[in-house]
Parts: C-alpha cells; structure tokens; sequence
C-alpha cells in the first residue's frame, strides 16, 4: 500500500475476535488444555486480584468462597450451552489435591484463596478443560484465565437471550484480544531489557566471585588460626595464642557472615536474570504472533465498525501522495 497507519491493536484486535466469536457460533473447534483447571481456585485467584486492586470489597456477612461456590454453580448450569455455542467446555471432574499438583496450588495461591485441600478430596468439582479456536496459530494470555471465568458470572447477561449472546461474545473478545504487557519490556525497551540481562549477569559473576573468594579467605584463615594454635600451645603465654585464636574465629565468623550476604545476593541477581529473560521471551513471543497471525488476520478478516473512524484507534500517518506533493515542492 501507499499509507502509513497508526493502529490502536488492543481495540481493533477485541473488534477482530468478537467478530470471529459470532462468525465461529456454535461451529467453533475447541483448544483442549493439556490438564483441567479447577474452576474454584480460578475465582479465587481472580475474587484475590480484584480486591488487591480495589475494585471489589466481601459484602458483611459473606465470605470469597461463598462467592466462588455461587459462581461455581452458575457456570455449571451454563456449561452445556457454553460448550455448544462458543466451545467454551467445562467438565465435572475429581479435584486434585495440592500432594498431586503443587505447582498448581503455588500458582492459583491457594493458601490465601481459603479452598480447603481436605474438602476438595474425593469431591467432583467443575473444571475448565477447553477453550475455543477462533483463530488458527493463535493462543491467548492464559495468564488471563481467572478473569475469564469470573467475567462470564459478572458481565455476562444470563436473563435475555439477545442480550446474553452479545455479552458472552464481548466477554470472549476481550479475554483474546492482545494486551499491554506490565513490564520494562512493554514499551518497546527492548534494548533496555537486554541490557538489564546483562547488568544482573554480571552482577551475579561478580557476586559468586566474592563468594569464593571469601570463601577460600576464611578457609586460609581457620587454617593460620590452627597453625597458630598449635605452635604455641607449649608456650607460657597461652592466653596470647588463646586471645590470638578467639580473634581468628571471630574474623571467620564474619567471613561466613558475609559469604551468606553474597550468596542472597547472588541468588536475587539470578531471579532478576530470570524474569528479564522471561520478559524478553514473552515480548519476541507478543510480536511473532501480531506481525505473522493477528496482522494478517486483521488484513483479511476485519471488517471495521464505524466507531473506529472516529474514536483514534486508526489515525493515518501519511501517504505516498502526500510525500510526492512534499518532494516537489522541495525541487526534489
């Protein structure tokens, strides 16, 4: 083309997919997870996230799960309908206990969510174990799970059938659509985050560097501590060498003290290395996914409300047009 655009992606991809949601209604093929998720410690999870924000407040009287079981129910009663419209699939299933998936219970913090891993036992609860393709290659933020479940209870109008299509098909949209990332990477720091790898990198060779030396400066002086010891045990001034080796243990001591300081810190330097890395993977992940799927889909599938000519999700730039008339006055 010949014009250059400025597009507002997380507005025009949410308009993209809830296209695609009333476009794929009740013919949509379904992502199935590798492992159910429990439905109650989603909510919590989410009831935990909207409370920590301010956004949500228990009313007197009633408790977070109390809340997740009435949710809980909700979605049960809708699942059928759920699965055969936007293939949205929810099944009845054993609950696991935190001895079979810890890793699940530390993500989910199930310690705060008040879900009792004695109750879950032997218990059927509902389970998310599908989610809908609407488009080929392309996976949501599954991080963004336990808003979905708890915005298909808060938004969705379960009452008129209208209207209850409309909100199901926005509430989908919005879980798909592409989202700011919350982190150093997200503006398009690319360079400052890689840079930021490099400075923890090397702060973490530097700390283990300190480790060993005070290590090894520790171990040469309990060694000098004994030879002294022992060289002058036989002496008459034993409480010299005494004094001389209580010294040494004390200057050991504070090796050890310190050894234990670089080794925190060099334990914090990796978890920095880590979560860069982690960003850096996310951001190159974000943007293979919107120039190689979303773009394309955008192109070829979209088709444009009216409100987007108005409200600055699309501004044109400039144009080859505009730039000849530029040149020409120029006497280019």
């Amino acid at each position: 083309g010949t014009r250059l655009y400025l597009v507002d992606v997380g507005s025009v991809s949410q308009d993209l997919f809830y296209q695609l949601v009333l476009a794929r209604w009740e013919n949509c093929q379904v992502m199935q997870l590798f492992e159910p998720l429990p439905v109650g410690p989603l909510l919590a999870a989410a009831l935990e996230l909207e409370e920590a924000a301010g956004r949500w407040q228990p009313e007197p009287g009633s408790s977070r799960q109390e809340l997740c079981e009435l949710v809980e129910q909700l979605l049960a009663q809708k699942a059928a309908m759920l699965k055969e419209y936007v293939g949205l699939t929810f099944i009845q299933q054993r609950a696991p206990s935190s001895k079979e998936h810890p890793q699940l219970q530390q993500q989910l913090s199930l310690q705060q969510s008040g879900v009792q891993d004695q109750q879950q036992q032997g218990q059927q609860q509902l389970h998310l174990s599908g989610l809908p393709l609407l488009l080929d290659g392309y996976i949501p933020d599954l991080s963004r799970l336990p808003q979905l479940v708890l915005q298909l209870a808060q938004y969705v109008d379960w009452e008129t059938e209208k209207e209850c299509f409309k909100s199901l098909a926005e509430v989908l949209a919005g879980f798909y659509a592409i989202q700011p990332l919350l982190n150093n990477l997200a503006a398009g720091a690319g360079g400052v985050g890689v840079a930021g790898v490099g400075a923890a990198a090397s702060q973490a060779v530097a700390g283990s560097t300190d480790v060993e030396a005070t290590n090894t400066g520790a171990e040469h002086a309990a060694e000098a501590a004994g030879q002294h010891a022992a060289a002058h045990w036989s002496e008459p001034q034993g409480s010299t060498a005494a004094i001389a080796v209580l010294g040494t243990s004390a200057t050991v001591d504070k090796a050890k003290a310190d050894s234990k300081a670089n080794s925190n810190a060099t334990a914090e330097a990796n978890d920095q290395i880590t979560s860069l890395l982690a960003a850096h993977r996310d951001s190159v992940q974000r943007e293979w996914l919107m120039r190689h799927v979303l773009m394309p889909a955008l192109k070829h599938l979209y088709k444009p409300p009216r409100c987007r000519a108005r409200d600055g999700s699309v501004l044109l730039l400039t144009s080859m047009e505009k730039l000849y008339v530029v040149f020409e006055r120029c006497g280019w």
